[in-house]
């Protein structure tokens, strides 16, 4: 089933002016829900599969009251992972309440990172 809230994209950021003609990528989401704007902030060169694992490795190892802080690297995306919801906020332009931009339940964004991980794997 396509999801109607985003869709995962690449992006080439190069412009053919990198070092030896390397075309370099950013990895992230198109936005179709303004209630989740927030994700667009998610785009970044230093997706791999790997770092998206050791994620999803990390947050299901939570224990209890526990949990993850998380900034994506080159991107402007801050990820706060608790057992039951993960919590998202825009660093590039902060809400004034400084509460979270929107928030999922912990199985969706497992969810989201397995789907994500699936993409960049198969666009590389």
């Amino acid at each position: 089933m396509e999801n109607t809230q985003y869709k995962f994209k690449k992006t080439d950021y190069s412009f053919g002016l990198s070092e030896g003609n390397k075309i370099n990528f950013d990895y992230g989401v198109e936005i179709f829900d303004d209630t989740i704007s927030a994700l667009e902030h998610i785009e970044s060169w230093a997706w791999t599969p790997e770092e998206i694992q050791k994620i999803i490795d990390d947050a299901n190892n939570l224990e209890g009251d526990s949990h993850i802080d998380y900034q994506v690297e080159g991107g402007h995306l801050g990820i706060s992972i608790f057992t039951s919801e993960v919590y998202f906020f825009n660093l590039f332009e902060p809400n004034e309440s400084g509460e979270e931009d929107f928030r999922w339940p912990f199985e969706k964004f497992i969810s989201f990172l397995e789907d994500f991980k699936k993409f960049i794997e198969s666009n590389p």
